[in-house]
């Protein structure tokens, strides 16, 4: 069985990487976080083309690189049986679109013929046919995208890196190269890890998600986990929702970190016990401070921003990292604007509440709850 293992330390000025996982054989692992947590540069370690300051990355049964205290060892990108797809093309500007596919098979030593032949069918894959022939100034930026996933997948790699593959796409090609892709993924199994901002490509590609903050792993598991029941604010902020954390009160309560009271319904968790609250925007109401409707559970808040929603006006307030969507009308109406105070309330009705977890960072199989 092929499985991709990685263990990986890397300094660059003040930023450290620090990561550990691994993506078995016929897996997808995607990998989310905001800009600057270190996605880009562990894909460019595993591929080699980044030195490991200390750790090991495997590939089945073969050490692409090693920095250990008792062994050195770099393998050059070429000789690692793993594909690299960037957030750039990078094509060969003087070869036509076939011979930039064709390029990795016949550096493997292929027979140009038959590396060209197979090229072309790749090129059909990605749905550009009758573009062999063409050089890249002569191809759009979604089109050079789709000839390098093209190229990365005709070298017949033994595991794929993809960075933001579908960024410079417009939605109904990546939607065409996702399925493409997923149904390639389920016949050559390959171990995969796919860098990206976009929620679909998990949802669409991934068998597993992994959440990075500042060089770190900080929230990893089942796709269906991360996303319905996140654990991590930036993964809430990509489903739009919000998150808290606190202890489980009597009363259907959930004591904050910060100290307030969250009301929400029965969650079946035992008093004491550590949990997260989600809910979504449309459940956090705002009323203006000192209003005499504001709920029984109201918290004093001072609005930080104001925001595009999807369907209406996202109203973040400062002290809790939260945010209300309210229609324009609405926010006409209560004259709100940064700096405006205001009283928060939630509906205990709109609030989920589940066990909370924490990602300990000694594997990539170790999410558990506490």
């Amino acid at each position: 069985m092929t499985v991709l293992r990685a263990r990986v330390a890397v300094r660059r000025g003040d930023f450290r990487l620090d990561v550990s996982l691994s993506v078995a054989e016929g897996e997808v692992l995607a990998v989310l976080g905001p800009n600057g947590s270190g996605k880009s540069t562990l894909l460019a370690a595993i591929a080699g083309l980044i030195a490991l300051d200390s750790g090991e990355i495997a590939l089945g049964d073969r050490t692409l690189g090693a920095r250990t205290s008792s062994r050195r060892l770099h393998l050059a990108p070429s000789r690692r049986g793993v594909g690299l797809l960037g957030q750039e093309p990078r094509l060969f500007p003087h070869l036509r679109a076939v011979d930039n596919v064709a390029f990795g098979a016949i550096a493997q030593g292929e027979r140009r013929s038959t590396a060209r032949r197979r090229a072309r069918l790749w090129l059909d894959a990605v749905d550009l046919p009758g573009f062999a022939e063409r050089r890249p100034a002569e191809l759009s930026g979604g089109q050079q995208q789709r000839v390098a996933l093209a190229r990365a997948l005709a070298a017949r790699p033994s595991a794929l890196l993809l960075d933001e593959p579908f960024a410079a796409l417009d939605v109904q090609s990546s939607g065409s190269l996702r399925a493409m892709l997923r149904r390639h993924l389920a016949e050559t199994r390959l171990p995969t890890l796919i860098v990206t901002h976009d929620i679909v490509d998990a949802i669409a590609l991934a068998d597993r998600v992994a959440i990075m903050r500042d060089g770190r792993i900080v929230d990893m598991g089942a796709t269906s986990r991360v996303l319905d029941r996140p654990s991590d604010q930036f993964g809430a902020a990509l489903l739009g929702i919000n998150l808290l954390h606190g202890t489980i009160a009597s009363g259907n309560r959930l004591l904050l970190d910060d100290g307030r009271a969250l009301a929400c319904g029965d969650s079946g968790l035992p008093v004491g016990s550590a949990a997260s609250a989600a809910f979504p925007p449309s459940a956090v109401h705002l009323e203006p401070a000192g209003s005499p409707t504001a709920g029984a559970h109201s918290w004093s808040a001072t609005v930080a921003a104001l925001e595009r929603g999807v369907s209406g006006v996202l109203v973040r307030v400062r002290e809790h990292a939260i945010a209300a969507e309210l229609s324009p009308g609405s926010l006409l109406h209560l004259g709100l604007a940064p700096g405006s105070s205001v009283q928060v309330t939630i509906d205990p009705a709109a609030v989920s509440v589940y066990p909370r977890s924490t990602y300990a960072a000694t594997g990539p199989e170790s999410f558990t709850s506490r």
